[in-house]
């Protein structure tokens, strides 16, 4: 480090000799120096030479490697650097190469082979392949089973619908026979005749109906049937709701004395959700005029006890006929959802289906591949 700064301030002083002393003042000292003496020119020099070397040739003889000396050294730390850099970087070069060399890291033994486990490979295989078999069945099995369980009950329902449209087509009931009749089974949407009075005093009005897709009331009303003691609950039609006031109902008319009413025997009026379950209000009478005759769902066997009527509980009658009294009778078919069914069993038929073909394609046609490659 100070053979490299002396150097450094020869070359100032000498570019500072060029430039003139008033470039650089802080090297004026440095060229005065002895080895900075531009008066002693190589020319000049020489001269000086001759002279001690034929005065005293022991002295040029020493001298002369002192100034050869001054502009080699530097050269020769240089070289005596690189050389060095040269050989520390081939050593840390050897030694990344034994880090890195094949021989020099940790190998583990090969393991012997196991016979047993090669030996065992066939079996698994062939006791998966018979697991995935089975498992395939099943599922074949339950899901066809399935498929033909919705077919089945589409069929019954298609059957049920079918009897319902000739039950329809019959002659109807007279009064006496619908007297008569104990089960209504057999005679469930049959039409009948009948003749009586309307008690319409306790006509209730089931709310939440709807009619051609607008939600309105039934208007259910008593009907006593003539020459008996017996009350059977009738679905006189349906009316529209007041959507501003929906305690406001539509007026309808109630012929007085006797009538006669053709109607259907079906089976009490259906019920709706109710979210939640709330004391029946009493039938409107005339001792009970602030009763409200609207009711989300009406329960017969409730309404015969508040009503005191010999009122029938196991069927009711849908009056029938084009509209009147201000009443429409468009009543909806019952629903039976076939199509619902048909079409869980195309669902279930797909899924087995789709189990036939990717049993198909992982254990018949995906080995055989594999197979015909290796």
């Amino acid at each position: 480090m100070a053979l490299a700064g002396t150097l450094k301030k020869r070359r100032e002083a000498l570019f500072s000799w060029l430039g003139g002393d008033a470039a650089r003042p802080d090297l004026s000292a440095d060229r005065k120096a002895p080895w900075l003496d531009v008066s002693q020119f190589p020319g000049q020099q020489d001269a000086q030479e001759q002279n001690h070397r034929q005065g005293n040739p022991n002295g040029q003889s020493a001298r002369h490697p002192t100034r050869l000396g001054a502009p080699v050294a530097p050269v020769l730390q240089h070289v005596v650097e690189r050389k060095s850099e040269t050989r520390q970087d081939a050593d840390k070069g050897k030694g990344d190469d034994i880090f890195h060399d094949s021989h020099y890291r940790p190998t583990t033994p090969p393991r012997p082979l196991n016979t047993i486990s090669l030996q065992a490979a066939p079996a698994a295989r062939r006791g998966r392949f018979w697991l995935v078999t089975v498992a395939a069945l099943l599922m074949l099995v339950a899901t066809l089973s399935l498929g033909r369980w919705q077919l089945s009950r589409a069929a019954q329902k298609e059957a049920l619908q079918a009897a319902i449209e000739s039950q329809k087509t019959l002659p109807p009931l007279g009064q006496q026979d619908f007297l008569a009749m104990g089960q209504p089974g057999e005679a469930m949407h049959r039409l009948v005749h009948l003749r009586g009075l309307w008690l319409a005093p306790q006509t209730v009005y089931l709310d939440n109906r709807q009619m051609g897709g607008v939600p309105g009331f039934y208007v259910v009303a008593p009907f006593a049937i003539e020459g008996s003691q017996q009350t059977v609950m009738v679905q006189r039609g349906w009316i529209q709701r007041n959507f501003e006031d929906r305690t406001k109902l539509q007026p309808v008319q109630t012929p007085a004395g006797l009538v006669e009413i053709d109607a259907r025997i079906e089976a009490p009026p259906s019920h709706l959700l109710e979210l939640g379950k709330t004391p029946a209000p009493a039938a409107a009478t005339v001792e009970s005029p602030g009763a409200s005759p609207i009711r989300q769902n009406l329960d017969l066997e409730v309404f015969k006890a508040e009503s005191r009527l010999p009122l029938r509980t196991d069927v009711s009658l849908q009056q029938t006929g084009a509209a009147s009294e201000g009443l429409h009778r468009d009543w909806p078919a019952p629903a039976f959802g076939i199509e619902k069914h048909y079409g869980y069993a195309f669902q279930w038929f797909g899924l087995a289906a789709l189990v036939t073909i990717l049993y198909v394609w992982f254990q018949i046609v995906a080995p055989f591949r594999r197979a015909r490659r290796g």
